[in-house]
This record gives structure tokens, sequence and C-alpha cells, in this order.
């Protein structure tokens, strides 16, 4: 079971009363995560079927468009930043559903486009990924199964790269398209495997392992040469002495203003007078404690433009 490490900061209220394992703060969605989330770690959610299906879409995502998360790829254009994946998807902002010239989305070139796929998928992951999820709910296992078996059986061979399959309907092929932007292939990446009877991997193995690394002499550095290079300031009793003399003026001036005060001033007087005395103390402490010079043997040199 997992456990915050520190407690929900929400406040005791009737349904906490009400629910004995909202007693402790500390346990993670009420100790039944196999039924819960707590998305915030503030509240915790029952999940639905609708939540299964967001994750089914997205795993689905995942296998035709390279890995790509739906979200990624929103565009902010005030800050110039790019959304992040929880506004995006709290937004129903599915950038893949938005135009290609959009000033609100940037996507690689190096991914497929919803274009490249039947409509079928596509209304699909509109569905899924868009405001359409309110009104219509999540496509389920079952639609996607139909779409994804009329997607396999609508593929055809490229010509140019025998390892590409893509939609019949399409002029090009997209995966051409995209090993074209990257400069790599993407699929079809053959590893051919020797098989030689002289090859033994115990006796390999153990010549690598009587492979010894050279060890590196590694100079310690003298103590005593180097403590007979550091020699103190000079200027170090006159900067204590300095310091010690403004900190004993600011306690001076407060006491013996606020003595002479009391004795030969009215109420009010005395009061404005000690007052002041304190401001000027400060000041002269402060004084006192600032460093009295930088800890810079010189100045920085500029460098002359040539």
């Amino acid at each position: 079971m997992g456990r915050f490490m520190s407690p929900d900061p929400g406040k005791i209220n009737l349904k906490h009363l009400a629910n004995p394992q909202k007693w402790n703060k500390y346990p993670y969605v009420l100790n039944n995560p196999l039924s819960m989330i707590d998305p915030d770690g503030m509240e915790e959610l029952w999940i639905s079927a609708q939540h299964d299906a967001f994750g089914l879409s997205i795993l689905i995502f995942y296998l035709l468009f390279l890995g790509r998360h739906p979200f990624m790829g929103m565009y902010d254009p005030k800050s110039d930043e790019m959304v992040s994946l929880d506004q995006a998807i709290g937004q129903y902002a599915f950038p893949y559903a938005f135009d290609l010239c959009s000033p609100e989305t940037k996507l690689p070139l190096f991914v497929p486009r919803l274009a490249d796929y039947p409509s079928s998928v596509t209304e699909l992951f509109k569905q899924a990924f868009t405001r359409d999820a309110i009104t219509k709910g999540r496509p389920s296992a079952t639609q996607w199964v139909g779409a994804l078996t009329s997607l396999s059986s609508a593929l055809r061979q490229c010509q140019g790269n025998p390892n590409h399959h893509f939609y019949n309907v399409l002029k090009e092929c997209p995966w051409c398209r995209m090993e074209g932007v990257l400069g790599t292939p993407i699929f079809g990446i053959k590893i051919t495997v020797f098989h030689d009877q002289g090859f033994n991997l115990i006796t390999i193995w153990a010549e690598v392992e009587s492979i010894r690394p050279t060890p590196e002499t590694l100079a310690k550095p003298d103590l005593d040469l180097l403590t007979s290079k550091l020699v103190p300031d000079a200027s170090l009793p006159e900067i204590i002495r300095k310091r010690r003399n403004y900190c004993l003026g600011s306690l001076g001036i407060v006491i013996a203003v606020s003595i002479c005060s009391v004795v030969a001033l009215a109420p009010l007087a005395a009061v404005i007078a000690i007052v002041v005395s304190l401001v000027i103390g400060h000041k002269l402490w402060v004084k006192g404690a600032a460093p009295s010079k930088p800890f810079l043997d010189s100045p920085p040199k500029r460098i002359a433009k040539l």
C-alpha cells in the first residue's frame, strides 16, 4: 500500500468523520489503489470506465504515433512556452485535432498526422481526447478492436521500402516522409548474428575479466607547503578594532540618550529622542557588522576590446 510522506493538508469535516479510513491522513486513496486514484494528493477519486478508456486510447496512440504522448505539442503564444501535459489534458487540448498551421500547436515533422490514418481511427482519437469525450464518452475496447482490425486490412506495402506498410488510400508513404526528416530508418533495422563453432563465451568472458585497470598514481598535496603560503591579511586587526568601536559606539549612544532623556526631557520628547538614538545606533551596529574589505586581493581587470 502506498503512503504519503506528509499528512493530508485538508481540514477535518463531517465527510472525514463519517469514514474511519479518512481519520489517518497518511494513506494513499484510503488503502484502495486498485479502485481509486488521487491525481493531486488532495482527494481520492473512484476509477471509472472512462478512466480505463482514456488510458487505453493513450496506449493505442503511443503505438501508432511512435511513442509520442497525444497531448504533447500544445503551445502558448502569449507566454512563448509549451503547454504542460496536465494543462493540455485539463483543457481537452488535443494538438493533432487542430489545423496544421495553427499558432497554438508545435508538432515536429517526424511524427505521423491524423490524416495518415483512416477516419474510423482518427474519429476515435478525437472522441477520446477532445470535448467529445464529455458528450459521447470515450471509445471502448470493442470500438478500438473494430477500427484497428479495419486498418490492418487496409494496409499496403511501400514500393520504396518493403518494411513500410501504410493506409492504402494515401498517395505517398508517411514513413518515408518521416525518415527523410529524421535522416535515419524507423523500421526494418536488421541485426545479423554470425554463428562460429569456435566461439566459446566462457573463454571470452574469462579473458574480459582478466583485464585489470591500470591504477593512476595521484600525488597527494603537501599540506605544510600549502599552509606556509597562506599569509594572514595585515589589516585584519584594524578591521576588528573598527567593528568593535562601531558596535560599542552604537550601544553607548542608545544608553546615554535613554538615560538623559528620562531624566531631563518630557515624556513625549524622551520617546522621540530614544527612537532617534535607536535608529542611529542600528545604523552604526550594521556598519560595524558589515565587512570592511572585499574578499579579493585585487579588483578584476577589464579586458580591452581589440
